[in-house]
């Protein structure tokens, strides 16, 4: 194990403030003086990526290095897990089905009070997809006039291909985030079913139906969201800018 010499302390406690600010810095979202649907769209979709699942991860487990320098020798071990296990299960499913059924298991010995809580999770992750689908119709409704004002312009000649094209790269940039969320949200839902199958292995026995209803509800709202980027899609297709 680490020595816990003056220096080292400082030079860890450093080094680990460091990683926490970076963190947070990376993942911090930054907000225009008018808050658009394209920034929504952004920061409610933040948590369905896998880079910001990771990040969540590197600080609680960050906390719980640090919790092994700043307790008692004697506790710091216990303590060390007990923050790392509640990083895993605080950062959700994100983090991987494995570690996010262990870290649950670890926490909650009593399987309905275990279900409960992977339930209440599924249930946020419903309620930020909301935000995240409201936002992208949002952002498809003022693409779609975007493109029509593009198309037009150009038709008339009052602007170049090039300068059309430049134009139509705010729509190009907001139907592949589109596509990369949608990519990250149906890898949610199969990490969702894959804890959900655990589960019922696990317990045969186990009240599996609101789980199931809320994983259902999710997979619903991702079609939603697939629905809006094809209308998109299409019309973008259509553009004469090519």
């Amino acid at each position: 194990m680490f020595s816990r010499s003056p220096s080292m302390y400082r030079a860890f406690v450093s080094a680990v403030t460091a990683s926490l600010v970076l963190a947070a810095c990376a993942s911090a979202p930054t907000r225009s003086p008018v808050y658009s649907a394209e920034d929504r769209l952004r920061e409610d979709s933040r948590a369905f990526r896998s880079s910001d699942a990771e990040a969540c991860l590197l600080v609680g487990t960050g906390a719980g290095l640090l919790a092994y320098f700043l307790t008692d020798s004697r506790h710091s071990g216990r303590r060390t897990r007990n923050a790392l296990i509640a990083a895993a299960a605080g950062c959700g499913v994100g983090v991987g089905t494995n570690r996010y059924v262990q870290a649950k298991r670890t926490q909650y010995a009593d399987e309905e009070v275990r279900l409960q809580a992977m339930i209440q999770d599924v249930r946020a992750d419903n309620a930020r997809l909301r935000r995240v689908v409201n936002a992208a119709r949002e952002v498809v409704d003022d693409d779609r006039r975007r493109i029509e004002a593009i198309d037009r312009a150009y038709a008339q000649r009052r602007i170049s291909l090039a300068e059309a094209r430049a134009q139509m790269a705010a729509v190009d940039n907001n139907r592949a985030y589109l596509e990369q969320t949608l990519a990250n949200l149906r890898q949610r839902e199969r990490e969702w079913r894959r804890v959900a199958d655990q589960e019922r292995r696990r317990n045969p026995g186990a009240a599996m139906a609101r789980m199931d209803q809320e994983i259902d509800r999710l997979e619903k709202q991702i079609a939603s969201l697939e629905y809006e980027l094809e209308i998109l899609v299409d019309r973008r297709r259509v553009s004469p800018v090519g």
